[in-house]
């Protein structure tokens, strides 16, 4: 069947790679209206690579973009830009500029800048297609100079952030690093059993509005670990120790608080096993776990808030004997944290059939550190943590995740996920999170082919707490031995505003013959696994 007429075409027949023209993509959208994008790729060598591609948008202008990838001894990076001239909406000049690099540097030395610059806060509202991308609300950049070997690991790094939502108030805006210096060590084989360890860490915060400055944190830490029976016991103990040099401070407030605070905890954990069932078909593990943690209470109110939140609470959460992320809050508690998982392994191939694990917190004390805009707790336990994991066979796996609050009497977080896999093309995915007062929603996704050549791909995200669709696409793929076609239809969420954007977009594959990898493979590889027809 003949798709295609050219008066003079050259592909390569083996893996190397040519430069020519890449496949053309072609779609519509009401953001940005008809569009055409038609790459060149350039083989500079074979370490070096590039693509330039005009990208013709007929409600914004022709937009152009490029990539530069380079592989050099122990150095590999990619330069990305983009750049769209007097913008037909706006009126004004819109670009893109993103560069990651990594270096392998000699003893031990590694070295990475990852930022990325966008020209206006509404670029990726306007130029981009995807939840993921639309929905950033800040660009975080960075350079970082790290050393690794057994027993040291050092951090030099500079960050700074580009906040995309004009809402964020600039009391509200990340800190700038200008630097952030870290010095750990480990010495896991100490004398008499002992595992020893320091942590510290030396970084400048600044912001054009607020408190900055300097802080300081040190962190002596030893610990103990010794088996009985099956039993492994481990006391710890750690010093904290973190003072401040502060700018911009009011009046009555210090500008060199500090904080001085020990740190005491005995975990205990074992692992019990059986086999049961015929001839041992199965072997099942039994892991109890107890943590106790007490950490005294210091007044730490006067010490400023530049990195530190309380993350949501979970099972990994649950095992930390500090509820904060982050080194200006040290919770004072007194609590045991309790964990029992269980396995269930196929004897015969030692796959796993099913985890589940279950988990909560007591507390024998009033947690009275707070941050600001938070009240003193005396609840006596925290909220039931539970998951469920099972791999039922090769092609059905289920998740579960629940949070349980007992004194409230109501559940705050479910997650559910169901997927059925029965080969590479031929997939269903059902997923449910509720998050109390935030988030309800449902994402069912798929791939299923219709015949011989045609085949079929969608997903429906629907929110029901605002009772809308946030993301919706159906694909259709038709697939012969040596070419194909993909067509995506997509209506989604791009701005913070609420407005919707719908897109169609139109793909011709020849197998063997390069793409960029367009919108419609983005979207299909983000929004089901194992969705490409054309491999």
């Amino acid at each position: 069947m003949q798709i295609l007429y050219t008066p003079y075409l050259t592909y390569t027949i083996d893996n190397q790679r040519k430069s020519g023209l890449l496949l053309p993509e072609v779609g519509n959208s009401d953001q940005r209206g008809i569009e055409f994008e038609l790459p060149y790729y350039f083989n500079i060598a074979p370490n070096l690579d590039a693509t330039l591609a005009p990208h013709y948008m007929s409600r914004r202008g022709i937009q152009a973009k490029g990539e530069f990838r380079y592989l050099r001894g122990g150095t590999s990076g990619v330069l990305t830009g983009e750049f769209l001239p007097n913008d037909d909406v706006t009126e004004e000049n819109r670009g893109l500029v993103s560069w990651f690099n990594q270096s392998a540097l000699p003893a031990g030395w590694r070295g990475t800048v990852d930022a990325t610059d966008v020209s206006d806060s509404a670029y990726f509202e306007d130029l981009a297609s995807g939840i993921a991308m639309t929905s950033q609300t800040h660009l975080r950049r960075r350079v970082d100079l790290e050393f690794f070997n057994h027993t040291w690991f050092s951090l030099l790094r500079v960050e700074d952030y580009e906040t995309l939502n004009e809402a964020i108030a600039p009391e509200d805006e990340p800190y700038r690093r200008v630097p952030q210096r870290a010095i750990n060590g480990l010495w896991p084989n100490a004398p008499l059993g002992l595992e020893l360890g320091v942590e510290s860490e030396f970084a400048y915060f600044d912001r054009t509005t607020g408190v900055t400055g300097l802080r300081s944190h040190l962190l002596p830490e030893v610990s103990w670990p010794v088996q009985i029976g099956p039993l492994l016991v481990e006391p710890y103990a750690a010093f904290d120790y973190t003072t401040y040099d502060l700018n911009d401070v009011d009046p009555a407030g210090d500008d060199s608080p500090s904080r001085s605070v020990p740190i005491y905890s005995v975990d205990m954990r074992t692992m019990l096993e059986r086999f049961w069932g015929d001839g041992g078909k199965w072997l099942q593990t039994v892991e109890p776990r107890a943590q106790f943690v007490h950490v005294p209470f210091e007044d730490q109110a006067a010490l400023p808030v530049f990195d530190t939140i309380e993350p949501d609470f979970d099972l990994v959460q649950l095992f930390r004997r500090n509820r904060y992320v982050g080194l200006d809050r040290l919770s004072d508690t007194d609590q045991l944290n309790l964990g029992i998982t269980t396995r269930f392994i196929r004897s015969k191939d030692g796959s796993q059939f099913l985890t589940a694990t279950i988990g909560e917190t007591q507390y024998f004390s009033s947690r009275d550190v707070v941050l600001p805009g938070e009240l003193p707790s005396d609840d006596g336990a925290s909220d039931y943590i539970a998951e469920l994991g099972m791999n039922i066979n090769d092609q059905w796996n289920v998740d579960l995740g629940y949070q349980w609050d007992s004194d409230e009497n109501v559940s705050r977080l479910a997650e559910a996920r169901v997927l059925y896999r029965a080969d590479d093309y031929r997939l269903l995915n059902l997923g449910y999170r509720f998050r109390r007062d935030s988030i309800e929603e449902i994402d069912v996704a798929g791939a299923w082919p219709l015949g011989d050549r045609w085949s079929a791909v969608g997903r429906f995200n629907y929110s029901l707490e605002e009772n809308e669709s946030l993301d919706r696409f159906v694909g259709l793929d038709y697939s012969t031995c040596c070419w194909g076609v993909r067509v995506v239809a997509r209506r989604y969420l791009p701005s913070r505003d609420g407005g919707a954007d719908s897109s169609l977009s139109l793909q011709l594959l020849l197998k063997g013959v390069g793409s960029s990898g367009g919108p419609a493979d983005r979207l299909l590889d983000r929004g089901i696994l194992g969705s490409d027809r054309f491999d």
